[in-house]
């Protein structure tokens, strides 16, 4: 019941943005430093990375993403943290590759008059990573996103489902579900620095683990294919980490095809 509850007021707070009027987007796409998807994707032809360091309480990841547009609106993903270090101190520190996750994201429907960028993205987990941070599973993930666009203001809006591999005591292979929630803004107004909020959830029903974070953070633009990012990442429940920070870039390869 909770899970429903925060999911529709992330996205009562997201409507009144999800309103506005269209405005095209043609430089590289702000993806971090949030955790919600944005529906617009990597141009046709050209390659985006972004990647960070990700400082947590007893956690280091170095988590980068590669997106390449295949067609307008659509683009294939993978993603992989090269280092994660989980220390909780000796003996339990563990650390390696951590596993590499690749899918895709299509749009449904584009920004029109009164609708948002309507876009669905899909990913697989893979146990590819060493075993110290590795889940040893395939997991499952499926996002439905909005996303809107308005003057110097953009807004996504997420609602995913996680199926998460596990075996069981007796051998059985089954998923456990998580959801996940989440509603971002960029500011971009006529400087080189934009603002950045965001409001994230993860919820476990069975495991009643509400895991909701708020992100503040500041984005430079280099220059239209080149941004700089850094966000504090605050814990808003008692299962959330108390406070993390992130710092990253975003860059986009290749010249837009025709």
């Amino acid at each position: 019941m909770r899970v429903i509850v925060v999911a529709a007021g992330l996205a009562a707070a997201a409507l009144p943005l999800l309103a506005a009027p269209a405005s095209s987007q043609n430089a590289a796409i702000v993806q971090r430093p949030t955790l919600t998807e944005t529906a617009y994707t990597a141009p046709r032809g050209m390659l985006e990375f972004d990647g960070g360091l990700l400082l947590g309480e007893d956690l280091v990841e170095t988590p980068a993403t590669l997106r390449y547009g295949i067609v307008h609106g659509a683009e294939l993903m993978a993603a992989v943290s090269p280092i994660v270090i989980h220390n909780s101190g000796e003996p339990n520190e563990r650390s390696g590759i951590g596993d590499l996750a690749f899918g895709g994201k299509i749009w449904f429907a584009e920004q029109g008059a009164s609708l948002p960028a309507l876009a669905a993205q899909a990913m697989v987990k893979v146990p590819t990573g060493e075993d110290a941070v590795s889940s040893g599973e395939a997991d499952l993930s499926f996002t439905a996103i909005g996303s809107r666009q308005y003057r110097s203001l953009v807004a996504d809006l997420n609602v995913g489902l996680d199926f998460l591999g596990r075996d069981e005591l007796d051998g059985d292979h089954v998923f456990d579900e998580q959801w996940r929630a989440g509603a971002s803004a960029v500011w971009k107004p006529a400087t080189p620095f934009w603002y950045v909020a965001e409001l994230f959830g993860r919820f476990v029903p069975d495991a009643d683990i509400d895991d909701i974070v708020l992100n503040l953070g500041l984005l430079y633009g280099v220059d239209d294919t080149f941004l700089l990012d850094g966000a504090v990442r605050l814990g808003v429940t008692e299962d959330a980490s108390n406070v993390a920070f992130t710092f990253g870039l975003t860059k986009l390869f290749g010249a837009v095809a025709d």
